[in-house]
């Protein structure tokens, strides 16, 4: 359930044929490979190769300020659960360092130096002050916020765009690992993983390797959405690894392509699966891997889609962000 107008709806196929882009964001000037919402839904910030944060109200889609990052680039950036302090992610070459920006006076705060090569993901534990980065340098860094040293470091060589998940609970994560996702003890990593799951089975086990994109538990942890590189989802039981199902998107760009690998993630009840393709469209689906819609909006690659963790609303971004949400 999600609230809407101080009013508490629930998602359904009817309801989400029904969303339409309520406000078209335009103000990049370049691809946008980053949106994150704020943990109170109220602010929406999108990070660009044109090199700015830009910041929403992510409500009424008026915009609330540019942040420039030209002298280090900007490859993500993710809200901490403060909501007025953001976590970016240099991308030019010379510089790969976390900042820790305060929005209220475009300052950094603190910077975490660390990774040699640019920082594909950032995951945020929902009640610590732990999060992880993943980097093209294949390794997966832990950090606490509190502090600018990393905590602890693992190495993922066999992944071409190392990307990384933490639950809820912010004790167990998981990331890409060959064809199919390593668990791994927050506090235990070093030891191995719990377990690791395969995305292929029996005549697929030979198929050409998967290059794994995005992983993302679903709400309540019981599900793990596996975004690859050719278009292909996959939804596993977290707890046994069984295959729950699997559909594909249409997206053809390669990681060197300039746009950011697209990333499926699930609606806040866990029941519906939503990506981008390189069509310009939003698809969607149910858990089950029943076709829901198609929403047409966007002229370019929508490489992200991303729900508001408040509202009954979702933000996709190709080089302009849209706005979703029901339309009567």
């Amino acid at each position: 359930r999600r609230v809407h107008g101080g009013t508490m709806v629930l998602l359904s196929p009817d309801l989400i044929r029904k969303f339409g882009a309520g406000a078209w964001l335009s103000d990049h000037e370049g691809h946008v490979n980053s949106l994150s919402f704020s943990h109170n839904g109220l602010y929406l910030a999108s990070a660009s190769v044109d090199e700015n944060v830009i910041l929403y109200n992510a409500v009424t889609g008026i915009q609330n300020k540019i942040v420039p990052s030209k002298r280090y680039g900007v490859s993500c950036v993710r809200f901490t659960l403060d909501d007025n302090i953001a976590l970016t992610a240099s991308s030019n070459p010379w510089d790969y360092t976390l900042r820790l920006l305060s929005l209220n006076d475009n300052k950094y705060i603190r910077y975490f130096k660390g990774h040699f090569d640019k920082v594909t993901d950032i995951t945020f534990s929902c009640s610590t002050h732990t999060f992880l980065s993943a980097s093209l340098d294949r390794t997966i860094r832990t950090w606490d916020i509190r502090s600018n040293v990393p905590h602890g470091l693992l190495h993922v060589a066999n992944q071409k765009y190392p990307c990384v998940s933490l639950d809820s609970t912010g004790t167990v994560f998981s990331i890409g690992s060959g064809n199919g996702v390593a668990i791994f003890d927050t506090r235990e990593f070093d030891r191995g993983p719990l377990h690791w799951f395969s995305l292929t089975t029996g005549e697929e086990s030979t198929s050409t390797p998967i290059t794994i994109t995005n992983v993302a538990f679903s709400p309540n942890n019981r599900k793990i959405l596996v975004s690859g590189l050719d278009g292909g989802i996959w939804i596993l039981d977290s707890f046994t690894g069984k295959l729950l199902t699997s559909v594909k998107t249409s997206w053809s760009l390669g990681i060197d392509s300039g746009i950011t690998p697209f990333k499926a993630s699930f609606s806040p009840d866990g029941e519906y699966i939503f990506a981008g393709s390189d069509q310009g469209t939003v698809r969607v689906w149910n858990t089950s891997g029943d076709a829901i819609c198609n929403l047409i909006s966007h002229p370019g690659p929508v490489s992200n889609v991303l729900w508001n963790p408040r509202y009954c609303s979702f933000a996709s971004a190709c080089q302009s962000v849209a706005l979703w949400c029901p339309r009567d």
